[in-house]
């Protein structure tokens, strides 16, 4: 289904995304990365920036 789908993605780019987080600041679900968030955690991964924009506008 599609819900699977996204969920799926937004799997994938969670699990990359939480490795640029310093351990205590981790976001504990993908819901909870935002483009901001992760701008301030790592300014320089761009290419994971789009994916984490396609998750975010996915989930909300």
């Amino acid at each position: 289904s599609n819900e699977e789908d996204i969920r799926r993605i937004a799997a994938i780019g969670y699990k990359e995304a939480i490795k640029f987080f310093p351990e205590e600041k981790q976001p504990t679900s993908p819901e909870r990365i935002y483009k901001k968030s992760f701008n301030k955690a790592n300014k320089k991964t761009i290419a994971l920036n789009l994916v984490l924009t396609k998750v975010d506008n996915l989930i909300k």
